[in-house]
């Protein structure tokens, strides 16, 4: 929940369009957050802050126009697979927990036998750690859509046989979580078209955008719409069709064509982000600007 507030002035730019967002401060002209004075935030917090400052920032990119190596760089498995450790952080379980810090220790440049002697804590099992790896090496755009055993072990440098017990044998790695229509993707599509909903907000009357924001939330509107709220297919029909259109025809991709580009992607022997491309290209044809 947001809340404008009006005693705050943001030490980094001085505006007073100011609004506290969950626990943190945010100035919405520059972008800067903050905490309450002598409160020390925790782990949560910081993923909450950084989640929301990194979406500003992805914003950014299409603030003026949607180009096609923009909307890679959003969709892309590798960049999607830390995304979601952070948000699935948030459910604040014993296993999201141990995801996230070995997230964490990737970032920070761990190797895979680094990673291997992180303590697990006692809810996990050895099972989630191989799942985890498994995760991983799926979602690296540099990875062949048909990797092999081998090609996953070059890329962690350990012997094949080591990397056997995490290796699925199967015509091509699975990137189903990175297709599936969920939250994370309708979050997604929410930040390529942000500068469109921004355009159209800016365009209304006072009185308008009241009513809008009073009835739909800038932030979900594509969340909402495919959720269902009457309100947003009312407004989004009317003023987004071409946006509906393409999170349509990716869903159509999704649920009727995947066969098809996978196999393509087999045949032309493509990688993990040019085989994300697929579905993407097939949403946005014809669509102007991409």
């Amino acid at each position: 929940m947001k809340y404008r507030i009006h005693d705050e002035v943001c030490s980094r730019c001085g505006s007073e369009n100011i609004i506290l967002d969950m626990l943190s401060y945010k100035c919405m002209n520059c972008g800067y957050r903050w905490f309450e004075s002598g409160y020390q935030p925790t782990a949560y917090d910081m993923a909450e802050v950084n989640t929301d400052a990194r979406n500003d920032r992805d914003k950014k990119l299409f603030k003026n126009h949607i180009r096609r190596k923009d909307v890679m760089g959003i969709f892309s498995p590798s960049e999607r697979f830390f995304k979601n450790l952070e948000f699935e952080f948030l459910d604040r379980t014993p296993l999201t927990d141990y995801r996230y810090e070995l997230g964490n220790l990737l970032l920070d440049g761990a190797g895979f036998n680094e990673l291997k002697k992180y303590k697990r804590p006692d809810e996990c099992r050895e099972s989630d750690f191989n799942s985890f790896i498994r995760d991983y090496l799926s979602s690296r755009d540099e990875l062949s859509f048909v990797s092999t055993v081998e090609d996953w072990s070059r890329y962690l440098n350990v012997s094949s046989n080591e990397m056997a017990d995490f290796f699925d044998p199967g015509s091509h790695v699975d990137i189903s979580s990175y297709l599936n229509p969920d939250t994370e993707l309708f979050f997604a599509f929410q930040i390529v078209f942000s500068g469109k909903v921004q355009s159209f907000l800016e365009e209304l009357d006072e009185g308008h955008l009241d009513m809008f924001i009073e009835e739909v939330d800038p932030d979900l509107c594509f969340l909402e719409y495919f959720d269902g709220n009457d309100a947003a297919v009312s407004y989004l029909n009317y003023y987004f069709p071409a946006e509906i259109n393409v999170i349509k025809r990716f869903i159509h991709a999704v649920e009727d064509k995947q066969q098809e580009l996978f196999e393509r992607a087999i045949s032309e022997h493509l990688s993990i982000i040019d085989t994300m491309m697929l579905f993407l290209d097939y949403a946005f044809e014809g669509y102007n600007g991409y």
